[in-house]
């Protein structure tokens, strides 16, 4: 706008873009706490879910533990019932012979008494023909 005629044209047009300017500023001034409002809301809902995942994992954690406990225990029973087997304390006879199959193993572990015992039988009987 170098000539004076054309000097009104000008601030009009520059009026017109800092009006402009100035309604999207208050606009995004309007809307910043809705939009700051969501935000928040979607930060907790994030966090609730952490919590209840973490949550979820530390039940699942403990229950891991507790299975590994059982099993255990069960293997300990197992090697106890062997070795009292082994040298004739046991109540029953399990077979001890080291050439002696797994399912003889298998067969002697189901003849005692405890059903834990029967489930386990399936998954240590490599382990109790290396033990005897």
């Amino acid at each position: 706008c170098a000539d004076t005629s054309d000097a009104w044209r000008c601030h009009d047009a520059r009026s017109a873009r800092t009006r402009g300017r100035r309604e999207a500023l208050f606009a995004l001034r309007l809307s910043l706490p809705q939009t700051w409002k969501q935000m928040e809301g979607e930060l907790d809902r994030i966090r609730d879910e952490l919590y209840r995942k973490s949550a979820e994992l530390d039940e699942l954690t403990a229950m891991l533990i507790n299975a590994k406990l059982r099993e255990a225990e069960l293997n300990d029973k197992v090697l106890t019932l062997n070795l009292e087997a082994v040298n004739g304390h046991g109540p029953r006879a399990v077979s001890t012979n080291a050439n002696a199959s797994a399912r003889e193993i298998a067969n002697g572990i189901k003849r005692l008494s405890s059903i834990e015992m029967q489930k386990a039988a399936t998954q240590c009987c490599g382990v109790n023909k290396r033990i005897v």
